[in-house]
């Protein structure tokens, strides 16, 4: 037995057979492993191959290929992405059986009972605040467990499972399930429009939030973002203890900007030091502030948590550089929502100047979303030089009529910004990228391919 099993095994009770339908999304493949490691047998289906089942067979993990019912056979228990429709086959034979079916949130709750749990929320910055409280944990040689959203370069993969005591995670709240998570220490980064598809309006997202941060028990605390009038109003409703950051001076933590990538923190008005930014932007220096103000409210010191970053080696698809080819750099990002966008787009400009050519290749996720911030798209792609628009990723949706990218890209408030067809986006862009040029495939699809096969061209 391994290592990580002998790991695993002080956490999970073992021997359990547990079939996970969709295990090759990103939250499941990571509780996949940990599961794995702790002596239960696992196995998995998925309707494609990914680099997760691909890793997952490496472990040893039996990975089915299509869902069929004889993939649950022997199976004791069945764990349910939230991609999965009930009329699954291998959902609708498990309760033809009276197996348990459960959903990933609800076993993610359940296991992060055996331990302390931080979990971080928030529409955006989560796997970037996750990795990098978890590069915390881990530099200061706490052996957290954690499960995160998104490939770490820390440890090579979505779960890492530790025997320390703290369970650091990340939510999801695109179907609800983080309302099933009871952590002691809970991280709210930020509250936007998002998910609306399932939840219907603004105000029941926020209500989501709400009860999420209700479940902290009386002795634990919130840790969330107080520039944001939303967040802080909605916080203020509860007895919750609540611990804010931000660059506005009535904040717990506060953020001074001194120069282009310089930043300097403030505890209750007294100066720590400077920050040690691991990624560039606005937007991720309040994400490692975030980390920061966590992890030191749980008795980390500030020179702790700023040691810690400069070993820091990112995530998959989070500022991501992916390679340096003919003077063109080639970068990757999993942003997809408008102030995604517009963040990130901020930062490569803060890291690069004016001087550099910024061509964003950008593929929309979920026909749902890309009408809900249809107008914010208009106006998110300003620090681009050239922006190209491919067709909608679907998800599993269904098209809406006037929703495509063709008609977008005629609407967005940019001189240059053109819809490009699946099909052509390699010719077109192989023509368009020229020496000096940093070049970004964004969006939360299978956009990452395009800049793979661009790469390989190259």
């Amino acid at each position: 037995m391994n290592k990580e099993s002998e790991i695993g095994k002080q956490i999970f009770t073992s021997g359990v057979r547990v079939h996970f339908v969709g295990i090759g999304g990103i939250g499941m493949c990571g509780l996949a492993e940990l599961l794995h490691h702790s002596g239960s047998f696992v196995t998995g289906s998925d309707l494609v191959e990914n680099a997760q089942t691909k890793r997952l067979k490496k472990l040893g993990v039996p990975v089915s290929v299509g869902h069929k019912k004889e993939n649950i056979k022997k199976s004791e228990i069945l764990i349910q992405s939230s991609a999965v429709p009930e009329d699954n086959i291998e959902i609708q034979t498990a309760k033809k059986l009276k197996l348990p079916v459960i959903k990933r949130s609800e076993a993610l709750a359940e296991i992060m009972r055996l331990k302390r749990g931080l979990v971080v929320a928030g529409t955006h910055g989560k796997t970037t605040t996750t990795h990098l409280l978890a590069q915390i944990f881990i530099h200061n040689k706490k052996d957290p467990t954690v499960v995160i959203g998104g490939r770490s370069h820390l440890f090579q993969s979505t779960a890492f499972p530790g025997k320390g005591k703290w369970f650091i995670a990340e939510s999801d709240e695109s179907d609800g399930g983080f309302e099933h998570l009871s952590p002691e220490i809970a991280v709210v980064t930020n509250i936007d429009k998002d998910h609306l598809d399932y939840y219907g309006s603004f105000k029941k997202l926020q209500s989501a939030f709400l009860n999420f941060v209700l479940k902290v028990p009386f002795y634990g605390c919130v840790i969330a973002w107080g520039d944001q009038k939303v967040l802080r109003d909605l916080l203020s409703t509860t007895d919750r203890k609540i611990i804010f950051y931000g660059f506005n001076d009535d904040n717990h933590f506060v953020l001074k900007k001194i120069s282009a990538q310089k930043y300097k923190i403030f505890v209750n008005e007294k100066e720590m030091g400077d920050l040690n930014m691991p990624l560039p932007g606005s937007m991720n220096a309040l994400n490692t502030l975030a980390a920061c103000a966590t992890a030191m409210t749980v008795g980390f010191s500030f020179e702790e948590c700023s040691k810690s970053f400069q070993k820091f080696k990112g995530v998959d698809r989070r500022f991501h550089k992916k390679a340096t080819l003919k003077e063109v750099e080639f970068y990757d990002d999993y942003a997809h929502h408008p102030t995604e966008v517009r963040a990130v787009l901020s930062a490569f400009r803060e890291k690069f100047g004016e001087d550099k050519r910024l061509v964003v290749l950008f593929q929309p996720h979920r026909f749902s979303r890309t009408a809900d911030c249809w107008q914010d798209f208009l106006t998110c792609f300003e620090e681009a030089d050239q922006v190209f628009l491919t067709d909608v990723y679907p998800a599993g949706e269904k098209p809406l009529k006037g929703i495509t990218s063709e008609v977008l890209a005629k609407e967005v408030q940019h001189p240059s910004c053109f819809y490009c067809a699946e099909k052509d986006v390699i010719s077109v862009l192989s023509q368009t990228l020229k020496s000096g040029d940093v070049f970004v495939t964004m969006g939360a699809g299978s956009v990452y391919k395009y800049g793979e096969s661009l790469i390989e061209k190259f």
